[in-house]
């Protein structure tokens, strides 16, 4: 049995790849993997946020809104699109998975609370993209103008609670 063991420790991997995950389908995936409390989104959201290398995190909340902003990495319109997919693969020890893995947790648990909508505003400083969520739909969409004032490269997440 030993030898017939050892045999298969000498070998080495048939192959390496990657693999896409329809985004319906992973969200759909990750209502078993619900935060405890759901309310504890925005703490996953600050630390995709640290794991990104921000240098600042701003956090405005009143009655029906939550607004996160931060600098340091700032996802790719291919990252949005394809963020709920990163909950099923990928290198778990590099940065970058962590980063998007812990951004598509916090997303998942604030859609666990029902809001209308949560969206992620990315902006380079130059040109942008939005990621809309909600319960029934997942767009990204390009965006040619800043969404806020000053222009300078941010991401902004906003989650509006359900009126």
């Amino acid at each position: 049995m030993q030898s017939f063991l050892a045999g298969y420790q000498e070998g080495g991997p048939e192959s390496v790849g990657h693999f896409t995950l329809d985004p319906k389908k992973a969200r759909e995936k990750m209502k078993k993997f619900q935060l405890t409390d759901p309310h504890r989104y925005v703490l996953m959201l600050a630390a995709s946020a640290i794991v990104g290398g921000t240098e600042f995190i701003r956090c405005r909340n009143d009655a029906d809104d939550l607004v996160l902003e931060y600098n340091g990495h700032l996802p790719t319109r291919g990252e949005l699109e394809n963020l709920f997919a990163s909950l099923f693969g990928g290198d778990e020890e590099s940065r970058e998975h962590r980063r998007l893995r812990l951004l598509a947790i916090g997303l998942n648990a604030a859609l666990g609370l029902s809001p209308s909508t949560v969206t992620v505003d990315s902006w380079d400083g130059q040109a942008g993209h939005r990621l809309t969520l909600t319960r029934a739909a997942e767009t990204v969409t390009r965006l040619e103008k800043c969404p806020w004032a000053d222009g300078r490269p941010l991401v902004r997440v906003h989650v509006r609670e359900r009126v």
